[in-house]
């Protein structure tokens, strides 16, 4: 069956491929997706940059995928916006290019829905384990999600692999739109309106990180300032962040350790990588502090 054309899929899956991913990375995640388990109608779109030879493989490998092609590929969530506004299924995933995803997926996700939450997500695991800057990375941003913490109800999702209800997301209304995702205060917005998120350790994926040490630090540093310029405080709370900030950061340090220190593997990797994790986290303070303090550098943000 040609998902594509199925009239009324129960699941939408949405890619936006990432302009600075590697050229076969999305082409790995859909090769780890199809065919799913349990016979659950689904369409999986794409959003691409227009490429003759990418557009061919897509084609003749991957028939079932609604692609969307662009001819400028934009980092943020507008184009994630784009898809979403043809995503026609009950339950809407998100996913990242650089992931890939298990053949019960699917099944595993209808079954988390049968419950009275809003959301899901599941378990992140670091698949470039040989390399320390993936680690850093992984750290920084899923430490949160390892296999290592409890299933249930969970304040946050990780912004590589989570689902919401069609109609959680029509209330909510579309992503922030800028150079970064900034899931994180989509899903506050979420909170704060009652919705509530699961966390299902059947929903793991595998995440694949490639940036060099160099590119993560300035990816955390312009993070650090949109993030902070987005989050709405009053100039009291940023005056405090702003002055507390290394305390800021060796908090995370400690809660970073907290979250992987059930798992052998990935506590070692983390006395590892201490020294640039903990510059790292730093950096991604100062930019905050520059957030709080001037707002953000461009406006397009």
């Amino acid at each position: 069956m040609n998902r594509e054309k199925c009239n009324e899929p129960e699941v939408s899956m949405i890619t936006v491929v990432n302009s600075d991913s590697s050229f076969d990375a999305i082409f790995k995640l859909l090769h780890s997706f199809f065919p799913q388990e349990g016979g659950i109608d689904y369409e999986f779109i794409v959003v691409d940059e227009e490429n003759k030879q990418k557009a061919k493989i897509y084609s003749e490998r991957f028939p079932w995928v609604n692609l969307i092609q662009t001819k400028e590929m934009t980092r943020g969530s507008h184009l994630r916006n784009v898809a979403l506004q043809i995503a026609r299924g009950n339950i809407i995933v998100f996913l990242e290019d650089h992931i890939t995803v298990q053949k019960n997926y699917l099944k595993n996700l209808k079954s988390c829905f049968s419950n009275n939450f809003d959301a899901v997500g599941g378990p992140v695991i670091n698949g470039n384990t040989d390399r320390l800057s993936s680690w850093i990375q992984y750290f920084c941003d899923y430490h949160k999600y390892t296999v290592n913490i409890q299933e249930g109800e969970i304040d946050n999702l990780p912004g590589c692999n989570f689902a919401y209800r069609s109609d959680s997301l029509k209330e909510l209304g579309f992503f922030k739109e800028g150079n970064f995702k900034l899931e994180y205060l989509f899903n506050e917005k979420a909170k704060q309106k009652g919705k509530k998120f699961y966390f299902s350790h059947s929903l793991k994926i595998k995440h694949f990180e490639d940036k060099n040490i160099f590119d993560i630090w300035a990816y955390r540093f312009h993070y650090g300032r949109v993030f902070a310029s987005k989050r709405g405080f009053p100039r009291w709370k940023r005056i405090s962040y702003t002055v507390l900030s290394p305390f800021v950061a060796m908090v995370e340090y400690i809660r970073i350790f907290k979250n992987i220190r059930g798992d052998q593997t990935y506590l070692r990797k983390f006395v590892e990588c201490s020294p640039l994790l903990l510059l790292t986290l730093f950096i991604w303070m100062f930019g905050e502090c520059l957030g709080y303090i001037f707002g953000n550098n461009t406006s397009k943000n």
